[in-house]
This record gives structure tokens, C-alpha cells and sequence, in this order.
């Protein structure tokens, strides 16, 4: 077997492996980079779908097209769920048969399933390691592993990484939810680098889920620790002049743990914690982008007209205390007609 990295449609095997899912659906990722390369082969695929000839367990749909022979290897069912690792296993079992049926003396495989499949590649591996012993004899098999270009790293996954690592030295990693990290982004972003917009939960920003995911694609692809990771990433030019975003990301994580101390609340009270840093992140919000100074009531008025969520989870009161501890923070100042702005 041997391993490489780059473009897998510039390999001289006979067979390269597409995959796929069994809804007809080459959306994103490599498989639509095949739907493009390869049409014919899109529609027989697609086609296949249709008629339920193309499932996981069942014989693999192949084309000829342009001296290659494109197998189609399903890795998920929809194109909306991740894959399985016995999906993985039995994959490889029916493009051993394959194989052997259409005499192919050698095939090209993508990191099957470890891209949107979202499945970890040392453990894809170990099972195309396994296929290859039983094949090696008569097919020359070329992996193509993922690479640090794939995953495309840069300023945004940088400053998550960064998050993460500090959290994690505070002691604070077994509490950081997806929402507690989007709030602390949040508060550390101060140049809106993550396009924060108004949701449900208070300021959300999709960039942050989609590189965070990246992120851990990454170091789990490469087998590195996020501490590695940023050693590495300190070599480039990802981390120039982000020391201002550094230390606000600083300043965001002990808010977060002043504000735990305020409201006298423990590590393990996660949906107390969530419910206080989203409170506090959707007022900086309001003041932001809303208002730039509010009284009390206002603040109130605002929240319940955020959505009905809100106005159901947070009383009065509950802002009151919370522009106390923000003021007492000096995050929030107060002019003479009891309206509070953005210190």
C-alpha cells in the first residue's frame, strides 16, 4: 500500500474510489468533485439510487468513463449524517469482490469517510490496512491521506484553538459547552471577525462551528494536541498581529469566571452557567447593534422582544442583577438618567 498526499484525480491507477451516500446527492467535498470530472458517472449513480441499487452491503456501482473506472463507495446513508465505521468495513469487503470480478490491478482511495463523514482517519485507516492485505497481492493499492491544506487553517481557527488551550489551563474544560465557547468568542471578538448575527441563544456565529469542526478534524487526522497545534501555527503567518485579539479572548474568560463567582455557581451547574453567559453576552449584544444605552426596563423590553425563549427564561430582575455585576465589572457604565453603555 502506499500513501500519498495530493490530487487523487492525477493517480495512474486503473480504479479511482468515489465516495458517496445513497440518496443521489454529490453536493460537497470530493463527490462533487467527481459529479464535475465524471457526469456519466453522476448520472448512473444517481440513477442507481432511484431504482434502490445502491446501499450499504450491496454490490458497488461503477463506471467507465475517460479511461478510469470510477467506483462508487456509499460511506453514509444521507448526505445530512456522518459515516460509520462498518459502513467502512463493509464497503471494503464488496470492493474486494469488485476488484477481483473486473480483474483491476490497481485503485486509488480517498480518506473514506474521514472528510464529511466526520469519522477519525487512524481508525479508516486500520481497516484499509486490513483490505490491503488481502489484496495486495494482485492490486496495487495508493491512499491518498488528508492533508493540513485540505483543512485549510487560518486566523479563525487560530483564535478558537487559542480559547480552548486558555480554558483548558483556567481549568474550566469540562464546562466549555458549544454554546459557553461561542459566548466567550463572543465577548472576545471585538473587531466581529465571526459575522456574530441574532439567534435563538443569544449572538451565534456559524463560521465558529464549521471551523471548529475543521479544527478537530485536523489535529485528529494529523494526531496532534491542540497545544501542537498552535506551536505550529505560530510558525506561520496565521498569528500576526493577533496579539489584541489574544488578550481580549483573556479578558473574555475571566469575565466568564468573574461572572460565575458573582452568581456564586459551580462547574457542574452547566445549564446555570449557559443560562448567565448567554444573558450577558445578548445585552453587550443589544448595546452593540440596538441601542447604545439602556435603562433597566428598556434592556427588559428588548430582551422579551428578542424572542419568546427569552421572555420566558429571564425576568426583570434577572437583568438587573446582571447589569450590576457588569457595571461592577466596569463592562458597562451608567450616565445620570440611569442608562447604561458600553464602558
Amino acid at each position: 500500500m502506499e500513501i500519498r498526499r495530493g490530487n487523487i484525480f492525477e493517480s495512474e491507477t486503473q480504479a479511482l474510489i468515489n465516495p458517496v451516500n445513497i440518496e443521489g446527492v454529490m453536493g460537497k467535498g470530493l463527490a462533487y468533485q467527481f459529479k464535475k470530472k465524471y457526469p456519466d458517472n453522476f448520472e448512473k449513480y444517481k440513477q442507481a439510487c432511484l431504482e434502490k441499487k445502491i446501499d450499504i452491503g450491496k454490490d458497488l456501482i461503477y463506471t467507465e468513463e475517460k479511461n478510469k473506472i470510477i467506483i462508487n463507495f456509499p460511506t453514509k446513508r444521507s448526505w445530512r449524517e456522518n459515516s460509520k465505521i462498518e459502513y467502512i468495513e463493509i464497503g471494503l469487503k464488496k470492493l474486494e469482490e469488485l476488484l477481483k470480478k473486473l480483474e483491476i490491478e490497481s485503485v486509488s482511495l480517498p480518506p473514506i469517510g474521514a472528510g464529511n463523514g466526520k469519522l477519525d482517519w487512524n481508525n479508516v485507516k486500520k481497516e484499509i490496512e486490513k483490505f490491503d492485505e488481502k489484496v495486495s497481492k494482485d492490486v496495487n493499492i495508493i491512499v491518498y491521506e488528508p492533508t493540513l491544506e485540505e483543512t485549510e487553517l487560518n486566523k479563525g481557527h487560530y483564535l478558537i484553538a487559542y480559547t480552548l488551550i486558555k480554558c483548558k489551563e483556567m481549568k474550566l474544560k469540562n464546562e466549555i459547552t458549544d454554546l459557553v465557547l461561542q459566548k466567550l468568542i463572543y465577548l472576545g471578538d471585538k473587531k466581529n471577525y465571526f459575522k456574530f448575527r441574532k439567534d435563538l441563544k443569544g449572538p451565534f456565529s456559524k463560521l465558529i462551528n464549521i471551523q471548529y469542526q475543521k479544527l478537530k478534524e485536523y489535529t485528529k487526522i494529523n494526531n496532534k494536541k491542540l497545544s501542537e497545534l498552535e506551536k505550529e501555527l505560530l510558525k506561520s503567518k496565521i498569528t500576526d498581529s493577533l496579539q489584541e485579539e489574544k488578550n481580549n479572548i483573556k479578558k473574555a474568560i475571566r469575565l466568564y469566571i468573574n461572572m460565575k463567582d458573582f452568581y456564586l455557581i459551580s462547574s457542574e451547574e452547566k445549564k446555570k452557567i449557559e443560562d448567565k453567559i448567554e444573558l450577558l453576552a445578548t445585552i453587550i449584544f443589544i448595546l452593540k447593534n440596538e441601542s447604545s444605552s439602556i435603562t433597566i426596563e428598556e434592556g427588559y423590553e428588548k430582551l422579551k422582544n428578542w424572542n419568546k425563549r427569552k421572555e420566558k427564561k429571564y425576568s426583570q430582575e434577572d437583568i438587573e442583577e446582571m447589569f450590576c455585576f457588569l457595571e461592577k465589572e466596569e463592562i458597562l457604565k451608567r450616565d445620570i438618567f440611569n442608562k447604561y453603555f458600553i464602558n
